[in-house]
């Protein structure tokens, strides 16, 4: 799988979305799981900010790989940011590893009792991604890593994906490319 030089950044989850605040005036994609009230009389949905609204009849990992999958086939590939204990961000990795446009994953070091049920299925999901060569990183301190980004954001995740510069905030987890784990 090719390596795209001007790979999008995906925020996916309430996880990743809740360190974009930081951010204010610049332009990323997110996509996230919206239910709706009681009071609604609707079905909960998926919302990504350039596509808008994606029906998601629920918030299992196998409704969310069918709901994502036919928007990222004809998507450019992508790096993925996002809390692997989040259904949300399993199922769009596993749909974009079906599209194959996945370009790489940083995932933020999941906190709280959750993380601790979830060990199995996030090793099994880390497996998945080694399994198909993709990069990816932990971000174990999210605040000290969001707070330190440079304003050009997909350049930074380029450097990371093609050059290996990580800075302090980022473990390597799997995925890279023999000749990068070298430099």
């Amino acid at each position: 799988m090719e390596k795209s030089d001007k790979s999008e950044i995906l925020f996916v989850g309430n996880h990743s979305l809740a360190h974009l605040e930081e951010y204010d005036g610049k332009s990323f994609q997110t996509y996230s799981f919206v239910q709706p009230g009681i009071r609604e009389v609707r079905l909960p949905f998926l919302l990504h900010s350039t596509l808008g609204e994606i029906p998601c009849a629920s918030y299992e990992e196998a409704v969310i790989v069918q709901s994502t999958i036919g928007w990222l086939r004809s998507s450019p590939g992508f790096v993925l940011v996002g809390d692997p204990s989040e259904w949300l961000v399993s199922g769009t990795i596993k749909a974009a590893l079906q599209a194959h446009n996945l370009r790489g994953v940083l995932l933020i070091y999941p906190v709280g009792m959750a993380a601790l049920d979830l060990r199995k299925e996030m090793a099994e999901l880390i497996l998945l991604l080694k399994k198909n060569n993709i990069p990816t990183y932990l971000i174990r301190n999210p605040k000290s890593f969001f707070t330190s980004l440079e304003p050009q954001v997909n350049s930074f995740v380029h450097s990371i994906l093609s050059e290996g510069n990580l800075p302090e905030t980022l473990e390597y987890l799997c995925g890279m490319p023999s000749a990068m784990e070298l430099n």
